[in-house]
């Protein structure tokens, strides 16, 4: 959302905090917020930019760590589909080779959490230059009508946010937008 200055190669860099986490973050600190008198831990395991075909290993890993969650929040998708209209035919992943990663994964987390829940992938936004926003996202439908078979199939719950996202843009207009560049989500997107 606002690009500042990046070190020149070589330079060293001590991080002090972190500022991202997607919606796991906020959503850690919602409920945090909403019941104090819990003790919270959120594990945030998410990879930036991955497939479903990624997210295999990921899973995989965090199985074999031996960690018990009450709650396992998981997702995918986007990346899958995004591959396909940037060209990177290689890293795309095919709605069925997709259903079998989303059901890889969700069978792995549910041996490891009490809960599994899938959140479906937000929409594409509105201002994707040169991209068929329209048709990304009806591809995008396919693919999140395919998680929610699996989740259904292997006992996840799933989370509809489609429709909550494309009402919500729509009422707040073009000035404020849920999306800090038409994919990723900007702060009021990760809260939503």
């Amino acid at each position: 959302e606002a690009p500042w200055p990046v070190p020149e190669p070589g330079d060293q860099v001590n991080v002090t905090s972190v500022k991202t986490g997607g919606y796991v973050r906020p959503v850690a600190d919602d409920l945090q917020t909403a019941f104090p008198h819990l003790a919270l831990s959120s594990h945030n395991h998410a990879v930036g930019g991955a497939t479903s075909r990624d997210l295999v290993g990921v899973c995989q890993q965090v199985a074999g760590a031996g960690q018990f969650f009450g709650v396992a929040l998981f997702g995918c998708g986007l990346n899958d589909v995004w591959r396909g209209f940037q060209g990177k035919t290689e890293a795309a992943v095919g709605i069925e080779e997709f259903a079998g990663n989303v059901e890889e994964c969700l069978v792995l987390l549910s041996g490891i959490s009490r809960e599994v829940i899938y959140v479906e992938e937000s929409p594409f936004g509105r201002h994707l230059e040169g991209l068929p926003t329209v048709e990304m996202n009806e591809v995008l439908q396919h693919y999140m009508a395919k998680s929610r078979g699996v989740a259904a199939r292997t006992g996840a719950g799933f989370v509809p946010v489609t429709r909550t996202f494309l009402r919500t843009s729509s009422a707040l207009g073009p000035g404020s937008d849920l999306w800090a560049d038409g994919v990723h989500l900007s702060r009021l997107g990760d809260h939503l």
